[in-house]
């Protein structure tokens, strides 16, 4: 599958990811891209089963929502789960790979409510926050395939 990072790309720089619980931080390397928009910054990460962007959301004024063109793994069709998560499945029927439960979190730790949509091959993320929440915000799509199944495109 291949998921392309919305913005130009830009320093590579790794966010300040105060708040977030280390549990949900799967990479171990430096970011492989980094992409910027008027409001956040997006960095790209290399895991063990995929991939991991972490967007960096800086104040109230920026937008809630952030949109990753994706195309899934070929004869495979997406689907969102009732956890949030995104399911690619192949014509037999089998997970081949997806997207898993999104969250987001503030510079406090308060974990902020976050959901996925999907429409015409492009994953949206949506992000709640107000001028009350501390930043930066983080929040993370975060792929999940077979070896060699993974992109990730700017």
């Amino acid at each position: 599958m291949s998921l392309t990072l919305p913005g130009k790309p830009s320093e590579l720089t790794t966010p300040d990811l105060v708040g977030v619980p280390k549990s949900l931080i799967e990479h171990v390397t430096e970011p492989a891209l980094t992409t910027e928009t008027k409001e956040a910054s997006i960095s790209s990460f290399e895991t063990p089963n995929g991939s991991q962007a972490l967007i960096s959301i800086e104040s109230a004024e920026a937008s809630h929502t952030y949109k990753f063109p994706f195309e899934a793994p070929s004869g495979s069709v997406s689907q969102l789960e009732e956890d949030g998560s995104v399911s690619f499945i192949n014509d037999e029927g089998e997970y081949v790979g997806g997207i898993t439960k999104p969250w987001a979190y503030d510079a406090n730790g308060q974990q902020l409510e976050t959901s996925f949509s999907l429409s015409n091959g492009v994953l949206t993320q949506t992000v709640e926050f107000d001028e009350s929440t501390a930043f930066p915000v983080v929040a993370d799509p975060n792929t999940v395939n077979r070896p060699g199944f993974c992109a990730v495109f700017y």
